[in-house]
């Protein structure tokens, strides 16, 4: 779903025990989505450095997809 949905902008998912494994599967979810700009998973304990800037680089492409500026 979080693929494929276009009207999606941010999802808030700081603080609900989210390990490694689940911090992959969200990251395969949203890797094909091009409109999410913020994908908050902070204060969990699988969201590591390597996670925090995958998904960074994701978002930072997204925006640049949209033409917005920051």
């Amino acid at each position: 779903m979080i693929s494929s949905d276009t009207y999606l902008r941010c999802i808030d998912l700081r603080g609900n025990r989210i390990d490694s494994r689940m911090t992959e599967e969200l990251y395969n979810a949203f890797k094909n989505n091009e409109s999410l700009f913020n994908f908050d998973l902070r204060e969990n304990p699988g969201f590591t450095t390597r996670h925090a800037r995958t998904f960074a680089l994701k978002m930072l492409a997204n925006y640049t997809k949209t033409g917005y500026e920051f």
